[in-house]
């Protein structure tokens, strides 16, 4: 249209130059004349020539009149020309300015000549600031997917000279560092000769188209997922009953995968009623809502699949029709009942089993109702009550009281009537006027009516009198005995004590919980591992009896000596579940036997000492004094050879005497202990033992061994050589190993050897382990003894570093 117009108003342009063409040239015509007629007035031929150049006036006159009237006429059509273009004009930007679509155009340059306010609402820029732009300033553009620049689409016009196809989902950088997902177009700007003088750009902003269509696709994939994971299967057809799409629950119901629009509804399947018969296909609720182009409720029906298994369904046939209301289809949702059907049938059988179990069980089991009706028994009612069949149904409840009409108190039928179901005992009646102790356990049922099972504990009831009088007199008894009885509840964790627990050790308690952690706190420290470790090994050899030794605490904080002796019980697994015991204070009897033995060890180390000074004094004086003269012989003249060989011998079996007897002295008094370590006399020893070439000896000393005095010095000599004496007589060994350590105020003696060993279970330990063990008893110590057969013997002794008890 507009360059139509710009075509007229140049025509008309053209048509006024004409126009002004002839007035200019009427008008010289008209001077002409005019200045002719002027030159010749006064003659004839003036006359003549005046007449000519009136009638060219004339005519110049006429032909400046036609000049004005055509001019005037085309001025006027060229003012309404421009008024049309102007409107024109305006029309044509009101609709660019208004256009939901950016547009732009360019010059031959791709500099930015104009643009829309869509443009500039998109891009972010004004028309003032993109005006004789590049576009490619204003316009910069990436590939959604890369984020790469994308090639301009004017540059790609204006080197190509042809229109730009629309592109789909760019981003837009805008002025503000945005993005918007665009799409864009383009043509070329050609002039009158058809040359490219520009470029109109279009675009228009997808964001929310594009969200608009993810949403969709969004929800049609949730829609799809939704039917895709339904627990119940269904399905869709066409019109013609073609399969066109399903479920994986429907797949797993037909136990195959169908091939989408080549499979019928009913392809691969065999239908039965539920009672067995066949089912045509043409009488499925999938035929009748495509012939009914109506809802069909199935009933159910049995489908066998291709394996053979049958489920039994509730199919639910709906119809689908498009927008013009034509059947496009149907979907099927099939209910699995399968379970439900297995379920019943299972009920079925379940209160079959039910009903004979309740009918041979050995308790007693009525229905009954508060007004005394019994509705219903089993047979065990009537053999423990001696009635028969007939008998019991014509009784009441009131009739099997033993103690008066009265069924129950009321606190008992408020707790059935609020669902409970209390447990309480009533003296029932039999037949022959006797009766037995039933406990019964009540429950209501959803009819109102009570169910009631019966158990005759007439004989539980005498035992646990019988018990409970045994309980007490074991009460009696352990209040009459001076020892602390306690019982152990080993599943649960709890000990009960008599009162002698308070008399014995002052603790005012009758029960503990977490038994166990509260006696071993009380066991003395170094007895702790050894009777925990000697109860362990009492459950694991299943022993019913135990007897332990150790010192337990007082609530003073001092220790007592006692002698527990306990019985196991354990269940049917093999497991402890209580212990039984009877701690008994030898306090008094282990000090006395301390007495005794700080008595014996006196009165040994006497004799020894003065047997040690017996040999030592007398006759080492005499063996020296032998040697001396055996020794003189040497100053005679004795010639014959075997003189002299015979004094040689007398000399050496003298010199052998004498380390005898020393010895002897060494095991019987060593030397006194007041100048000399326990370490020198120990290696003294060690060197005796050491010289017989025997054994591969290893001693050892750490620690302050300068703290070991007195009569401790001497005891721990005394243990290490009773042990030395074992060893050389019974052991057997190669290698020995004695370690001293001294460990704050405790010294820790061990001797080892690699001998054959014994079973301290079955082998007596003879006098010499029992003297070590005096010994370290006698000084409140902890003796420990490690052997078996084939694996040596160790003994360990921790001796508290001070002197020992005196009586």
């Amino acid at each position: 249209m507009k360059n139509s117009l710009e075509q007229k108003e140049k025509m008309i342009a053209g048509k006024t130059g004409v126009v002004r063409l002839l007035f200019l040239s009427a008008l010289l015509f008209t001077i002409s004349a005019f200045l002719i007629t002027r030159s010749n007035l006064g003659n004839a031929e003036e006359t003549a020539g005046l007449t000519i150049a009136g009638v060219s006036i004339i005519l110049a006159f006429l032909l400046m009149l036609f000049g004005f009237y055509y001019f005037f006429s085309e001025s006027d059509k060229s003012r309404q020309l421009s008024i049309k273009l102007k409107q024109q004009s305006t029309q044509l930007h009101t609709i660019l300015g208004n256009l939901s679509e950016g547009l732009i155009t360019t010059n031959k340059k791709g500099e930015i000549v104009y643009a829309n306010a869509a443009a500039e609402q998109l891009s972010g820029w004004k028309y003032g600031e993109m005006k004789d732009q590049p576009v490619e300033k204003v316009f910069l553009v990436t590939n959604e997917t890369t984020g790469k620049p994308v090639q301009n689409i004017v540059s790609q016009i204006l080197s190509s000279g042809e229109p730009a196809e629309s592109t789909n989902y760019n981003l837009l950088q805008t002025k503000d560092e945005k993005q918007k997902i665009i799409t864009n177009s383009g043509a070329p700007l050609l002039d009158d000769n058809g040359d490219i003088n520009g470029a109109v750009l279009l675009f228009n902003d997808e964001t929310k188209n594009l969200k608009t269509e993810n949403k969709l696709k969004h929800t049609e994939r949730q829609l799809f997922d939704i039917m895709r994971n339904l627990p119940q299967a269904i399905y869709t057809c066409d019109d013609k009953g073609y399969i066109i799409s399903y479920n994986k629950a429907a797949e797993d119901l037909w136990g195959r995968k169908p091939v989408l629009g080549l499979d019928k509804w009913y392809d691969g399947q065999v239908f039965l009623n539920i009672d067995g018969t066949a089912l045509a296909p043409s009488e499925h609720p999938v035929a009748l809502s495509l012939i009914g182009k109506k809802q069909v409720l199935g009933n159910y029906i049995k489908k066998t699949r291709p394996d053979g298994t049958v489920r039994v369904v509730k199919p639910c046939t709906t119809p689908l029709f498009n927008a013009e209301g034509v059947l496009t289809g149907v979907v099927n949702m099939l209910i699995d009942v399968t379970e439900k059907f297995e379920r019943e049938a299972l009920a079925k059988q379940t209160e079959e089993k039910y009903s004979m179990i309740i009918n041979e069980a050995s308790d007693a089991i009525l229905i009954y109702s508060f007004d005394g009706v019994i509705h219903d028994f089993n047979k065990s009612t009537c053999a423990q009550l001696g009635y028969t069949p007939e008998e019991f149904s014509k009784l009441t409840a009131s009739d099997l009281l033993f103690d008066g009409p009265v069924m129950m108190d009321m606190s008992i039928v408020d707790r059935i009537n609020n669902g409970e179901t209390p447990l309480f005992t009533r003296k029932i009646k039999r037949k022959d006027g006797n009766f037995i102790v039933a406990e019964m356990s009540s429950k209501k049922l959803p009819d109102g009516k009570i169910l009631a099972v019966v158990r005759d504990i007439t004989e539980r009831v005498k035992a646990e009198r019988e018990l409970k009088a045994a309980l007490e007199l074991y009460e009696l008894m352990a209040e009459a005995t001076s020892d602390t009885i306690w019982d152990w509840d080993i599943v649960n964790q709890k000990m009960k004590y008599n009162k002698g627990i308070l008399k014995m050790f002052g603790y005012n308690v009758t029960e503990v919980g977490d038994a166990q952690e509260w006696w071993m706190r009380n066991v003395h420290p170094d007895d702790s591992k050894r009777i925990e470790g000697l109860t362990e090994k009492a459950f694991e050899d299943k022993k019913q009896t135990l007897q332990l030794e150790y010192r337990y605490r007082c609530a003073g904080n001092s220790y007592k000596n006692i002698f527990d002796r306990a019985f196991i019980i354990y269940d049917e697994a093999g497991k402890p579940i209580r212990m039984i015991g009877a701690m008994q204070d030898i306090t008094y009897q282990r000090e006395e036997e301390m007495h005794i033995n700080k008595a014996i060890i006196d009165t040994q180390e006497v004799e020894r000492q003065q047997m040690g000074m017996e040999l030592h004094d007398n006759v080492n004086q005499i063996l020296s004094a032998a040697l001396i003269y055996l020794s003189t012989l040497s100053h005679f003249d004795a010639k014959e050879e075997s003189f002299t060989e015979t004094l040689k011998l007398g000399k050496k079996l003298v010199l052998e005497a004498i380390g005898e007897i020393r010895r002897l002295s060494h095991q019987l008094a060593p030397a006194s202990f007041e100048k000399i370590s326990i370490k020198d006399v120990v290696v003294s020893l060690m060197e005796t033992i050491k010289a017989s070439d025997r054994y591969e000896t290893d001693l050892r000393f750490t620690g302050d061994i300068r703290k070991i005095k007195g009569e401790i010095r001497i005891n721990l000599y005394r243990i290490i050589q009773e042990q030395m004496n074992n060893i050389t007589k019974y052991a057997e060994a190669t290698k020995l190993e004695v370690s001293v350590e001294v460990i704050n105020k405790t010294v820790k003696l061990r001797v080892f050897d690699n001998g054959k060993g014994f079973d301290p279970r079955t082998t007596k330990k003879g006098i010499g382990l029992e003297n070590i063990k005096r010994r370290v008893n006698l000084y409140d110590g902890r003796f420990t003894l490690n052997t078996s057969p084939g694996n040596g013997c160790e003994i360990i002794a921790v001796l508290p570093i001070k002197d020992a008890k005196r009586a």
